[in-house]
């Protein structure tokens, strides 16, 4: 329960943080690749977690935590990467995701009766600013050593799936082929 708490604390982090920047209507549009590979490295954790609680309780987890693994037709080896970057990058988020609760906590509590100034915005906005570039960079460092240590081929698979899975243009684009393919 714990964990799931934290998990959620994470969560409710990264939001705000994104929430607060001022390119939030452009992030609306499309999903970026780092969030891409955030939410797959995200929810294979989630998995692995479940599973083991599954397993815990004398329960098959097999299912849940190959479940990625199936879908991408990895062998246990090739999909190893793929869990030992979902646990680093979680482990690395939490710790910047910590960097951003003091100024949040600061800004919610001035707010419980009162609605923000644009001053107090801007001011929350520009705290945050450093973080949310820290948390990019670690993001964008650990799909480039995720990507490495898959090689070529499993890298291409693997964001070939994220496309089809995390981007909302693999959406649009899968529906405009649908229609195509009811036209005459």
């Amino acid at each position: 329960m714990n964990s799931m708490n934290h998990l959620i604390k994470a969560i409710l982090a990264a939001f705000l943080l994104l929430y607060t920047s001022p390119a939030f209507a452009a992030a609306q549009q499309s999903i970026s690749i780092e969030h891409q590979y955030l939410h797959l490295l995200r929810w294979q954790n989630h998995l692995d977690k479940v599973a083991a609680e599954r397993e815990k309780q004398g329960k098959d987890g097999a299912w849940l935590r190959n479940a990625l693994r199936n879908q991408l037709h990895f062998t246990d080896a090739q999909f190893a990467p793929i869990r030992e970057s979902a646990q680093r990058l979680d482990a690395s988020l939490q710790i910047i995701d910590a960097k951003a609760k003091p100024f949040l906590d600061s800004y919610h509590q001035k707010h419980l009766t009162t609605t923000a100034s644009a001053a107090d915005r801007a001011s929350l906005h520009s705290q945050l600013e450093p973080i949310r570039s820290e948390r990019k960079n670690a993001m964008t460092a650990e799909i480039a050593t995720l990507n490495q240590n898959l090689g070529a081929d499993a890298a291409g698979k693997l964001r070939h799936f994220i496309d089809q899975q995390f981007s909302k243009s693999a959406s649009a684009q899968a529906q405009a082929k649908t229609s195509q393919g009811n036209q005459p």
